[in-house]
């Protein structure tokens, strides 16, 4: 048969995806003609040929069994070394002629091909330096200097490049064994992360709109937000995303893959862990709902959607749950243990079964739920630390400490030492207790409950285990440590960094203004008697936070100026000012003991439990959360808090002043008196006034 002849047979056979017809003909061509054809054709052939490999692996790579699994990553790998033969025989070619930029392209395109081959057998480090390739050569052409000479092809490939670089640096942030390699770099990486995905988000919408991988970069995107707990911008990621699975999914619903559903399912999924981790439940439980709708075997929203009842104590409903998880797996045709090793989900239920059990006082049932968990996971430290707690509950401390011990041993689990330290404390064995607690106090990760670590030290410190001065250097140490854990603050930000402050005209106010400072009111003084929450937990539980209150000072600051009822509330009825204070640099330049939280509007004050459930949060708090939860029906505040301790008995913070609101029935007296002695710091006047129509509607206008 005639080179020609062979080619065109295999070219059509590829065009109509006969993917191994097309494998034998380019096969044959390589074989028997190599000599004979010249450089760049050879080049397209082994091309051709991998982009054949790559076809097949790729439809066949969501396959269950092993042997198949293997079959399609040698398929994989053939395919790769095809590419690499085909980019080596690109380059002698581009070496030995003057040829122009778009063979540059090509080039990266085999460079695209084959990084998306890596990343589909996770060789992440691989396939992120093909699509460092890719990116230079689409850049060495003269896209930058004309960009809008070139197709939406071309456009779209670097987008891919860009997408599929950065779902590799994701799945490497994903990976614990690979990210050990990057040492102290991770924030780094999450941020090229970040920016390859938005760079490709910024193609895909300028160039492609339509292109079918802008829905799961949106979902990427949004998962490492979610991961860095910025759950606000993470949940606006989601939202895109969704929107454009939703706009072509209701379209033409019959011409979607199960795994285009999937990944539906899945932003849904990831968007209601976000208001999960916001406390916002039954919002997060909508979300989930909708995810199991679409998948109705997606373990991950099941469980998801039962440590969500589980925070609102609906006990059966999150069984319920955990149960259908436990059922799914164990009522399928796969390897149960191989499938463990895909996916945590069977032994998180198992965990948090079990742990709804032990609070509702079934030990024995919690127990066998546990066990069953280190039947399949014998390496889960949370697990063999709740197990310790569920003996610690029966008395069995010598069974709770073996359970403790073991989970040190498996990866030093910071709850298991704080456990220890309780069971040396209840055994009268103080010494031993501190020893655990100052292992604790050493690693910063306790910050996420250092309000049981305080009230582990304050027992002990109530048992002559610790004296007054240790007991005050504890607090010290976990208040100031708490205290330097920012948040992201987005929605200040996406506020201009402005922030207000309601206020009554007084000499005190006046003084603030001309030092441009926001005044802190010490815990004693709030004129209400449960807020902050500190002051009635103080009450109920023997003083015990005294110490703290007396050196805590609080300033309370809202994200909106025109609320009506603060302004009948905090500002004089209408009679006071609102002052706009500038964050910019408070945020952006933090200062030691003093933090900016953002008031967590609850049901309950806290619930602090023992147990240890598979979510990051743990049924752990912060000390500084019972300086910033109110009652749900202060809600429409919107209050940040800044929180300082105070050492040296400073109250006040420096913040840059830029407006002043007077209110609805501010006095003619006071305006003039404060124009006249602030109008040379540049801070600009605005006058409130009621609606002429709606209700409780409050208007601001320049002052002049």
């Amino acid at each position: 048969m005639k080179k020609e002849k062979c080619l065109n047979i295999g070219l059509d056979a590829y065009k109509n995806s006969n993917y191994k017809k097309a494998i034998k003909y380019f096969t044959k061509l390589i074989e028997e003609f190599y000599n004979s054809i010249d450089v760049l054709k050879l080049s397209e052939i082994y091309n051709n040929r991998g982009l054949a490999k790559y076809s097949i692996a790729y439809n066949n790579k969501f396959t269950d069994e092993e042997k198949n699994y293997n079959r399609i990553k040698k398929l994989y790998k053939e395919a790769i070394e095809d590419f690499d033969k085909a980019i080596e025989l690109y380059k002698k070619f581009i070496d030995s002629s003057n040829c122009n930029e778009n063979y540059k392209y090509d080039l990266a395109v085999i460079y695209n091909s084959k990084g998306r081959a890596n990343y589909d057998i996770y060789n992440y480090k691989e396939a992120i330096e093909d699509f460092n390739n890719a990116i230079d050569l689409f850049y060495n052409g003269k896209y930058i200097e004309n960009p809008n000479e070139y197709t939406n092809l071309y456009i779209t490939d670097l987008a891919m490049a860009y997408n599929i670089r950065g779902f590799s640096k994701y799945d490497i942030l994903k990976n614990k064994e690979i990210t050990k390699e990057y040492n102290g770099e991770i924030t780094k990486l999450y941020n090229e992360t970040i920016n390859d995905l938005n760079k490709a988000i910024e193609l895909y919408n300028v160039y492609c709109p339509d292109n079918q991988y802008l829905p799961i970069t949106y979902t990427k995107t949004g998962q490492i937000k979610l991961d860095l707990e910025i759950y606000e911008e993470a949940i606006i990621d989601f939202d895109k995303a969704i929107e454009l699975y939703n706009s072509k999914y209701i379209e033409n619903p019959n011409e979607y893959t199960n795994l285009y559903i999937t990944d539906l399912a899945m932003a849904y999924n990831s968007r209601g862990l976000c208001k999960y981790y916001l406390k916002i439940y039954e919002e997060a439980i909508n979300d989930f709902d909708i995810a199991i709708n679409f998948v109705d075997n997606l373990t991950i929203a099941y469980n998801n959607r039962g440590l969500s009842k589980y925070h609102l104590e609906r006990y059966e409903e999150a069984i319920n749950d955990f149960n259908i998880v436990i059922n799914l797996y164990e009522n399928s045709n796969k390897n149960l243990k191989y499938y463990i090793n895909l996916d945590n989900e069977l032994y998180e239920s198992y965990n948090n079964r079990g742990l709804i059990k032990y609070e509702l006082g079934d030990y024995r049932g919690a127990i066998d739920d546990l066990m069953k968990v280190i039947e399949f996971n014998p390496n889960s430290s949370i697990t063999y630390n709740n197990l310790g707690i569920i003996f610690r509950a029966k008395k069995d401390y010598a069974s709770s400490n073996l359970y403790f011990d073991k989970s040190i041993e498996i990866d030093k689990n910071i709850f298991a030492y704080v456990n220890r330290g309780i069971n040396y404390r209840i055994l009268k064995e103080h010494n031993e207790a501190k020893k655990y607690y100052d292992i604790v106090l050493n690693n910063k990760e306790y910050i996420n409950f250092s309000y049981k670590l305080f009230y582990c030290i304050y027992r002990l410190y109530s048992e002559n285990g610790i004296n007054e001065t240790e007991y005050k250097k504890y607090t010290e140490q976990i208040i100031i440590d708490d205290l330097s854990r920012k948040d992201h603050y987005l929605d200040i930000k996406n506020n201009n960094y402005r922030l207000y402050n309601y206020t009554k005209i007084n000499k005190n106010t006046i003084r603030t203004i001309l030092n441009e400072e926001l005044w802190l009111s010490h815990v004693n003084n709030f004129n209400d008697p449960i807020d902050p929450a500190i002051k009635i937990l103080n009450e109920k539980n023997n003083n015990i936070f005294q110490y703290l209150i007396d050196l805590i000072a609080i300033g309370c600051i809202s994200l909106t100026n025109d609320n009506f009822l603060m302004w009948s509330h905090y500002a004089d009825k209408h009679e006071g000012i609102c002052i706009e204070y500038d964050l910019y640099d408070f945020i952006n330049n933090p200062i030691s003991n003093v933090i900016l939280k953002k008031v967590d509007y609850v049901e309950k004050i806290i619930n602090d439990r023992n147990a240890i459930l598979t979510d990051k949060y743990n049924n752990q708090y912060r000390l500084t959360d019972i300086l910033s939860v109110k009652s749900k029906e202060w809600e429409y505040e919107k209050e940040y808090r800044i929180i300082k301790y105070c050492i040296n008995m400073n109250n006040t913070i420096k913040l840059p002043i830029k407006k002043i609101y007077f209110g609805a029935k501010t006095s003619k007296e006071d305006k003039e008196l404060l124009i006249k002695m602030f109008g040379f710091k540049g801070i600009r006047f605005f006058q409130i006034s009621f609606d002429d129509i709606i209700i409780n509607k409050l208007n601001s206008t320049l002052y002049i």
